[in-house]
């Protein structure tokens, strides 16, 4: 008894066959060895844990619908075909059988069989092949039968003729052979009560049911083979429009389709718009054209449901840049997880093609690995965009950390060297001259730190606003005072337009001080020598250059228009308002700077409730910031 236990289990262990036990919640009670190995785990790894660790992601619902229905009918077969996944990542496909059966306790379990559908179907067509020499080689032959159908003897011509008569057959039922030659022609001589001789005709529509089983076979790993290499040529890419050209194209090749194509979904699903195809020139191209969903409602119903749509009507999808005599289609979804159907994979043809079911689960797996493939694209490009925004921001902190600290060694520098002369120095105009470098380097250094903290306060919302009311006519000018000496300096013309009538209006003054001055100081910076400085004030009652356009009560503003003489490149627009961001050799002065100043401006704009927008183009720079004329205080009801 212990030998033959040891046996039985040697042949569960060994079988070539992946054999689990599950409970009824789906964790794994055994596995045999080479079931483990075709995992590539041990056995001890699988045991107690969930069958869904070696099952595929898509087909988890399917694997657990499985095992419920296994245990909602027992001693019922339950047949499917998933994936699994072994422990390095690769997946192999499998026929999975199950049963639940009571166990030793009384409690459900089931019993799962999960064999390797490439290996069996290829071990089927060997043995197909196999059998189809027998009805070649087998005459007619005469044996000599007693009443219980036992073989006695048999012509001695047969016994040469196919040794493997003589090798099985001999003193055996002849059930077997009658059962393998599907014989249509049995007589009887009975010569005596106990004997009689049976002459077996072998069919040869055996041979041909044979042949066409072999067939079938070799066309089910044909196609197998097809999707696999699809699959592989969709899988190489990270582009979301050359996999689904792949596919089209791989399409039209292996099914020899008149037409293919792949459509793509609006976001609203009510159209759908042909992006890629492969066809032959006398079929024409639809190649961007627009398919409503509303004019096929039973395609396209069937299609964001996850189904496949056939048929050969004429007229239910119109196409009209298509030939009409391909009225024969089939259409499968790509589905993906996040968004559901995105778009489908159509396959036309001319009246008197039919496609088979092999052809329709080819075009169905095909557009299931275009859905696995976009959604690894989609991952890809968007992992790929995080690791650009990180190097983006570590090339930001490495501008930081270098401007900052140029920007903050420069005074201190300055200072120390005009510390060092202030010491040396007896003659009272040197003596002043390096206080004034010593004051201008402090200032420097002050604002600076100033301008950090106010940005850091502004960006934590904890900046204070202090109102008041703004008298334009007499406000702006203390504003453009410290600019007077600079402009004459640097021989730059300074235009000021404002109407001496403009009425006071409620603001922080010293926010808006700040965003006057630094755009001023701006456009004093990148604008040569001889060059145009223009300011401009005024108010508008609303409109397009309100802060509300699309809304009908929208506020008055105070506009500010400052424009000089010198022209920002498209690309580095989007940028300008970046912290430490400055403009790659667009200071003509050499000043330098901290690329602080428009980040504050942005920054104490939106403090103030106010927009600012910036144009450049032919040699010319505009800015225009629309304040709103009654601003709160963050205490005031």
């Amino acid at each position: 008894m212990r030998k033959s236990e040891e046996r039985y289990r040697a042949l569960y262990e060994e079988n070539p066959s992946i054999y689990f036990t599950l409970d009824a919640d789906g964790n794994v009670l055994s596995v045999n060895a080479f079931g483990a190995e075709q995992l590539a785990y041990t056995p001890e790894e699988l045991v107690g844990q969930s069958i869904l660790k070696v099952v595929y992601e898509d087909d988890k619902p399917a694997v657990q619908q499985h095992l419920l229905a296994c245990l909602q009918q027992p001693a019922a077969v339950s047949r499917r075909e998933v994936r699994k996944v072994r422990k390095d990542g690769s997946l192999l496909w499998v026929r999975q059988v199950a049963r639940a059966v009571p166990g030793n306790d009384g409690n459900l379990i089931v019993l799962m069989l999960c064999e390797d559908q490439k290996q069996a179907q290829e071990a089927r067509l060997q043995r197909e092949t196999k059998n189809t020499a027998l009805p070649q080689a087998l005459p007619d032959l005469m044996f000599q039968l007693d009443k219980h159908s036992n073989l006695l003897d048999f012509a001695p011509e047969s016994k040469d003729q196919n040794s493997f008569l003589n090798f099985n057959l001999h003193k055996k039922s002849p059930v077997a052979l009658l059962s393998i030659c599907n014989s249509n022609s049995i007589t009887s001589d009975y010569e005596s009560p106990t004997y009689f001789k049976a002459s077996i005709v072998v069919s040869k529509e055996l041979e041909h049911q044979v042949q066409k089983r072999t067939s079938h076979l070799k066309k089910a790993l044909d196609l197998a083979a097809d999707t696999q290499r699809i699959t592989n040529e969709i899988r190489d890419s990270f582009d979301e429009a050359q996999i689904l050209q792949t596919a089209v194209v791989a399409l039209h090749s292996v099914l020899k389709t008149d037409y293919c194509c792949a459509a793509v979904y609006n976001l609203e699903r009510t159209q759908a718009t042909i992006c890629y195809e492969a066809t032959a020139p006398q079929f024409g191209s639809a190649l961007g054209c627009t398919i409503k969903m509303a004019d096929a409602p039973n395609a396209f119903s069937r299609l964001l449901r996850g189904e496949y749509y056939q048929s050969s009507e004429q007229g239910d999808i119109r196409v009209p840049e298509l030939c009409k005599d391909l009225p024969v289609k089939l259409l499968c979804p790509i589905s993906s997880d996040d968004q559901g159907v995105i778009g489908h994979l159509a396959v036309f043809n001319r009246i008197g093609t039919v496609l088979g079911t092999r052809e329709i689960l080819l075009v169905q797996q095909v557009a299931n690995q275009c859905a696995i493939a976009i959604r690894q694209a989609r991952l890809y490009q968007s992992s790929r965009a995080q690791v650009e925004e990180l190097a983006k921001l570590n090339r930001l902190k490495d501008d930081f950390l270098s401007t900052v600290s140029h920007e903050l060694r420069s005074p201190i520098a300055n200072m120390k060297m005009a510390i060092h002369l202030l010491q040396a120095a007896e003659d009272p105009d040197r003596r002043e001259r390096y206080l004034k470098i010593l004051r201008t380097e402090c200032d420097r250094e002050n604002e600076l730190i100033e301008d950090l903290l106010d940005l850091q306060r502004l960006e934590a919302d904890a900046y204070g606003l202090h109102t008041t009311a703004v008298d334009l006519p007499q406000w702006l000018p203390t504003i453009l005072a410290p600019f007077n000496c600079r402009i004459s300096h640097r021989q730059q013309i300074l235009e000021v337009d404002y109407p001496p009538e403009l009425p006071p209006f409620i603001s922080d003054a010293i926010s808006l001080g700040r965003i006057v001055t630094e755009l001023l100081n701006n456009a004093c910076k990148y604008t040569s020598a001889g060059g145009k400085i223009a300011l401009s004030v005024r108010y508008s009652e609303g409109g397009k250059e309100s802060l509300a356009p699309n809304t009908s009560s929208a506020p008055p503003v105070c506009l500010f228009t400052i424009v000089n003489q010198a022209e920002i490149p498209q690309a580095e627009l989007p940028r300008i308002f970046e912290k430490f961001y400055r403009v790659p050799n667009a200071d003509p002065w050499q000043q330098g700077g901290t690329g602080l100043g428009l980040a504050l401006v942005y920054k104490l704009v939106e403090q103030l409730g106010g927009s600012i927008q910036v144009e450049s183009d032919a040699g010319w720079t505009a800015f225009t910031v629309a304040i709103p004329t009654y601003l709160k205080e963050k205490n005031e009801p």
